[in-house]
């Protein structure tokens, strides 16, 4: 509705729904959302994913892919400020005694390459990658092998692992 109202009473466009609620689930950080949007790709009834409901549903998972993808190199603001302002909201969820389950790195921009290294998310993939068979996508898919497992599937993946 919020949108709505900023938009002379008449319902957001594509262009402005999305954005508005990649801010939404980034802000909210749900927890278990990969698992969640996983577990709906693999079990909920392609039928009832059709007009309405399907339109969100997509919504939703590219927004979460973008924020899976996202880091300073795609941003419009310097890596200086990337990191500044990373380190800042992590600071702040520490200090609220917030504690969520997946941990987000700073992106380290290395020589006048400008390669992301990102040791610390590699990691946790692997360790998540263990504990979480579900997100389990064919490696031949991906060209990084180290951020395969926390992907989400395509429909191409899931239905041929049915």
């Amino acid at each position: 509705m919020f949108l709505k109202t900023q938009n002379s009473g008449r319902f957001p466009s594509a262009d402005e729904f999305l954005p508005a609620l990649i801010f939404v689930v980034l802000r909210a950080n749900p927890r278990e959302l990969k698992r969640n949007v996983a577990f709906i790709l693999e079990y909920r009834n392609p039928t009832k994913l059709v007009p309405e409901p399907g339109y969100f549903f997509t919504r939703l998972v590219s927004s979460v892919a973008f924020l899976e993808e996202i880091d300073c190199s795609q941003l419009t603001i310097s890596a200086e400020d990337f990191d500044d302002g990373l380190r800042r909201s992590k600071e702040s969820l520490r200090l609220s005694g917030v504690h969520r389950e997946t941990v987000v790195t700073s992106n380290e921009i290395k020589n006048n390459t400008k390669e992301v290294a990102n040791n610390t998310v590699i990691a946790l993939q692997k360790e998540r990658q263990k504990q979480m068979p579900l997100f389990h996508v064919s490696r031949s898919w991906h060209k990084n092998e180290d951020t395969a497992s926390m992907r989400l599937p395509t429909v191409l993946d899931v239905r041929a692992n049915r």
